[in-house]
């Protein structure tokens, strides 16, 4: 029994479902079968039944749960502790990120990280923080101009990035509650033909994959002005100007109190908020830190 059995048998308990778990841990469903399947074997009892296409967790299982919090909860804190002491031996670490965390988050998720533009402490004991798009990221990444960056990505070169997923989802199409768009379960790429449309602009993987998947439909993606903060998007799409995308269907009062999300239909298009390093270059351990990986509350898109 180790530590990632432990965490990959509390997620399949939490959420009751080995498809939904293995997604929100980016791993195959066959993968985490067959550690939750170990890890029973090595108890000698299973710890869960399937009846009628839905998952119960035996008593063996509840007690297995409850019995792990506080193991997970003090692992947690030795890697948090880790994590910061590498981070300090390192002497400067150059830190890039596309978004905020914040806009892919919520306020829950967002305590169990570090939004690291907003963490001063961080940057003056030897982070150098710097923003930019997905294109320039990758490149300075490359280039050895930055050790890590953050970004949503849709996409990424595994033979020459290392990375880790914090989190993930499909994307969506924010709209005021007095369009009628905002009855649609879905959005398909069709519904958004002519329509004013606010975006990031070019470099920014959202913006690029959905121009792709617009083009490729024979759609007109008419972008009227691009702005990369999402609340200044919001902000557009609450005075009835423009729609754009979001990344969850998250709601903001303050700047969009009459503005809902909803989901595009297409399959293709996903996003996932991920750091990357370069390849074989970086830190693994700083690597998990940085992406906010661990404890995380997770959702279902």
């Amino acid at each position: 029994m180790d530590i990632q059995q432990i965490k990959y048998f509390s997620r399949v308990y939490e959420m009751r479902s080995f498809t939904q778990a293995a997604d929100s841990l980016f791993i195959s469903r066959q993968a985490l079968r067959k550690s939750v399947a170990r890890l029973a074997q090595e108890m000698g009892e299973p710890l869960f039944e399937n009846r009628g296409n839905v998952l119960f967790p035996t008593s063996a299982a509840d007690l297995l749960f409850s019995a792990s919090r506080p193991v997970l909860s003090a692992f947690a804190q030795m890697e948090a502790e880790l994590n910061l002491g590498k981070l300090k031996s390192q002497g400067i670490v150059r830190f890039g990120q596309s978004v905020e965390a914040s806009d892919v988050m919520t306020s829950g998720e967002m305590r169990q990280v570090i939004d690291f533009s907003s963490t001063s402490e961080l940057v003056t004991k030897g982070m150098r923080f710097t923003e930019a798009n997905c294109v320039e990221l990758r490149q300075q990444i490359l280039e050895g101009d930055l050790d890590y960056a953050s970004l949503i990505a849709t996409v990424v070169n595994e033979s020459l990035f290392d990375y880790d997923t914090a989190i993930g989802g499909r994307i969506h199409i924010a709209v005021r509650t007095d369009d009628p768009l905002a009855e649609k379960s879905f959005i398909r790429l069709e519904d958004l033909e002519g329509r004013p449309f606010t975006s990031q602009g070019a470099g920014f993987d959202v913006h690029d994959r959905l121009v792709e998947a617009t083009e490729e439909r024979g759609v007109k993606l008419n972008i009227v002005c691009t702005r990369s903060g999402l609340h200044n998007r919001l902000e557009m799409v609450q005075t009835g100007v423009t729609l754009t995308y979001a990344y969850r269907d998250l709601r903001f009062p303050r700047v969009a109190p009459d503005v809902v999300c909803i989901p595009l239909e297409e399959s293709p298009m996903k996003w996932f908020y991920c750091t990357i390093e370069k390849k074989g270059l970086g830190d693994p351990y700083l690597l998990r830190f940085f992406s906010g990986k661990e404890d995380f509350v997770l959702w279902k898109d």
